[in-house]
């Protein structure tokens, strides 16, 4: 058999492994070695591929697509400094645990070594931030010997497993391919693999230790902290917002939401038996407080019980640090305890963990404790400085004028239609969704990248979300939209809507001490000169400015009638 068609049919095993085992979505660079692999995968019928000239882009858009299925996607490239780009996805990847699959394609082991062009050493790219990799060998034949694709079905099922359990992540398998790359004549025939879809086992929590976390908790002063959680179904996301509500009720104690837990939006606001529970969306302002501050002080909570990664804003992280003695459940091997404050951690989820922990004995924590943060809260949530001007927004958005952020998110949230997806970039965003988004019972879903927190592809990322979700909105910075232009050939055909807050350059960086500095804007701030516009028509989106929060409420209302992709710009 020629090599050309010997690397196709090799390549054609491995994405009908793919294939059996879940996989439907792959991100392809063009490249010449890589040839077998987008051959193949371009006439797989049960693979949606996705072109991006850009091997970042292409990462980032993986990364989404996973984000929001939590399926891994194939993202694949040619040799050389191709893959090399895909580093800041790989790492974004690793921190937030979601899965992603990497093809990357190897000049042969002969060449390796020899100043042969394009050739770097590959193997070992993504260092400690791929769950595994497997560096397959050339493929090859002994005379007469017949090409079997079992083993390559096999390791096609091993590595979406090894991307979703035991710790969700990017796997790297690294394929070279000898000339030529085009297979010859009539190509045999394959049989299609027997699915094999790999079932982790149920994470329950054990017995013993849910009893201690009981004694712990029961009859003191206490909080629920939920921070980012997987995407997943209205109905587990239901069970698990009525499983915490009845634990903040049976404690008495706050249930503090971040945006990105899912929870503060949704049907769920109305269903839930909310009698006696604390949920709170406020606690960005009201920690903020000197009065609060000094409370919380003299009286900090006995206990904390943790849902999900670290906070991500500083005035919920110090309060997290303050309760004297802290409990994580996280289902994931990793250790998110930054101020090493942890007591106890749980390797089980959430949903079990809470369901399980409502059948021991509970009683609340001294009648005080959770007046206080429901007085808290409620002056949070009716704080005015006159009338809402935006009437559409959801109906606890507080601080509706109060200052520029809060119209801003007000003013996105009016816009949004229901079971719309939005994908908030980091720096001031993510911070003044988490400030001011308030709660409902709208379908709202939040993402973000918060693995590593960067400004890179995100939007690139928000494209894959779209191309999951059917829709979304992203709200950007002007830095982080300038730092992934490239990702604007992903938004096409997407009923993607991005809205960036052009505030002249990092603005995140007022709130540190670097703002104190001479060199503060040339060396922080950087404002730069970017046509948002042009950039817009570069790549075929519809773009509109919004100056103040009414018209951008119209423009996104706008906006997502319309359909197909749009940058939308503000400040």
């Amino acid at each position: 058999m020629d090599p050309g068609t010997l690397n196709y049919l090799s390549a054609q095993a491995l994405v009908a492994g793919f294939v059996a085992a879940g996989v439907s979505e792959a991100v392809i660079s063009p490249g010449s070695r890589s040839t077998p692999l987008t051959l193949a995968l371009l006439r797989q019928p049960a693979i949606r591929c996705t072109l991006a000239v850009d091997e970042r882009s292409a990462a980032f858009f993986a990364l989404g697509l996973g984000k929001a299925s939590r399926r891994p996607a194939l993202v694949v490239a040619t040799s050389g400094t191709a893959p090399a780009n895909w580093l800041p996805a790989v790492i974004e990847a690793s921190q937030a645990e979601v899965p992603l699959l990497l093809l990357s394609a190897d000049r042969p082991p002969e060449i390796q070594g020899w100043g042969a062009n394009q050739t770097v050493r590959q193997t070992g790219l993504f260092a400690d931030y791929v769950r595994a990799r497997h560096a397959l060998p050339a493929p090859q034949l002994a005379p007469g010997q017949v090409f079997v694709p079992d083993s390559l079905w096999r390791l096609a099922a091993r590595a979406v497993e090894e991307s979703c359990w035991p710790q969700a992540g990017p796997v790297h398998l690294n394929l070279p391919f000898p000339e030529p790359l085009i297979p010859i004549g009539v190509i045999p025939e394959q049989a299609a693999p027997p699915a094999l879809l790999p079932s982790p086992p149920p994470q329950l929590p054990a017995a013993d230790t849910i009893a201690r976390l009981a004694a712990q908790i029961s009859g003191r002063p206490g909080a629920i902290v939920c921070g980012e959680l997987p995407a997943g179904n209205a109905a587990g996301k239901n069970a698990l917002f009525a499983a915490l509500t009845a634990l903040s009720a049976r404690l008495g104690c706050p249930l503090l939401l971040e945006p990105l837990s899912g929870l503060r939006f949704g049907r769920h606001w109305q269903e839930a038996a909310l009698a006696g529970a604390l949920p709170c969306v406020g606690y960005p302002r009201w920690l903020n407080q000197p009065t609060v501050q000094a409370e919380l002080a003299a009286a900090p909570p006995e206990w904390l019980l943790r849902i999900g990664p670290w906070p991500v804003t500083r005035q919920l992280q110090n309060f997290t640090a303050s309760a004297r003695w802290q409990a994580l459940i996280d289902p994931a091997p990793t250790w998110r305890d930054p101020q090493q404050r942890l007591n106890l951690l749980l390797r089980a989820a959430p949903l079990a963990t809470c369901e399980t922990l409502l059948q021991q004995t509970l009683h609340p924590a001294p009648v005080a404790w959770g007046k206080r943060f429901a007085a808290w809260e409620s002056a949070a949530a009716t704080e005015r400085t006159g009338a809402t001007a935006t009437a559409a927004a959801p109906e606890d958005t507080a601080d509706a004028t109060a200052n520029p952020a809060a119209r801003r998110i007000a003013a996105v949230l009016a816009g949004l239609p229901d079971d719309t997806t939005c994908f908030i970039g980091n720096s001031l965003a993510i911070r003044e969704l988490d400030s001011y988004s308030g709660h409902g019972p709208r379908s709202l879903d939040f993402f973000a990248n918060r693995g590593a927190s960067g400004i890179d592809g995100n939007i690139s990322s928000a494209a894959g979300i779209a191309a999951v979700r059917g829709r979304a909105l992203a709200l950007l910075g002007d830095l982080t939209t300038q730092h992934d232009l490239g990702g604007l050939a992903l938004a096409q055909g997407r009923n993607l809507v991005i809205v960036t807050v052009n505030n002249g350059g990092g603005g995140i960086f007022d709130y540190l001490p670097q703002a104190a500095l001479p060199e503060f804007v040339a060396g922080w701030r950087t404002p730069q000169r970017i046509d948002f516009a042009a950039a817009a028509a570069t790549f075929g989106l519809t773009y509109r400015h919004a100056a103040e929060p009414e018209a951008l409420t119209a423009v996104i209302r706008a906006a997502f009638a319309a359909g197909g992709p749009h940058l939308l710009e503000t400040v």
